[in-house]
């Protein structure tokens, strides 16, 4: 039961995933293979992009939406909001990012900052979801929910969460300073395009 629009959907948000279902204990991994999606028990954290805890409801409604075939612009904000702290604090956590030349890179070229605000604007019958990025004491945080007073905010539709997973990742996976460098280029431009001011 994987239809391709979901298979291709998925495709460059992870390699590897770990799943934690809170309510029942149990906890598996999913492989993007490219043109399917393999499951396997259990969740080695050392090996994964990032891991993802939910609940069994959300586990039968993305069933539901998997059965129709596609998924619709809600069940999209749906994954993305589920997705988008546990995949942000799984790359900012990275030996890499937190190196302080690249640091300095994201800074100056990407005009990163050391307190964000990342909201992700919902389709109609769902609520919007956001988390505050801060670095402090040498680390990244990542806290779901807004914290601090920037003054102003990222605000994502999912198709520029869907963006911004899928060059993160792909920067992550070459591990190396020049697509790093290239990934905060894009970031600059990607940075005026969704920043709001706070309202």
């Amino acid at each position: 039961m994987q239809p391709a629009p979901v298979v291709e959907f998925f495709a460059g948000l992870f390699r590897s995933a770990g799943v934690r279902v809170t309510d029942t204990g149990d906890a598996f991994t999913c492989h993007h293979l490219g043109d399917r999606i393999e499951f396997e028990d259990g969740v080695d954290q050392r090996h994964l992009d990032f891991v993802v805890d939910i609940d069994s409801s959300q586990v039968d409604r993305m069933l539901e939406d998997v059965r129709a075939g596609e998924l619709d612009e809600r069940a999209k904000f749906r994954i993305m909001a589920e997705l988008a702290t546990p995949a942000t604090q799984a790359a900012l956590a990275r030996p890499m990012i937190r190196n302080r030349a690249l640091r300095g890179v994201l800074y100056r070229i990407g005009r990163a900052e050391s307190l964000m605000h990342v909201r992700l604007v919902a389709p109609p019958g769902e609520e919007d979801v956001a988390h505050t990025i801060v670095y402090a004491d040498g680390q990244w945080l990542v806290i779901p929910g807004l914290h601090g007073s920037p003054p102003h905010e990222y605000r994502l539709t999912v198709s520029d969460a869907v963006l911004y997973q899928r060059r993160m990742l792909a920067a992550r996976q070459a591990n190396s300073l020049p697509p790093w460098i290239a990934f905060a280029r894009w970031y600059g431009r990607f940075r005026k395009r969704v920043l709001a001011p706070k309202t």
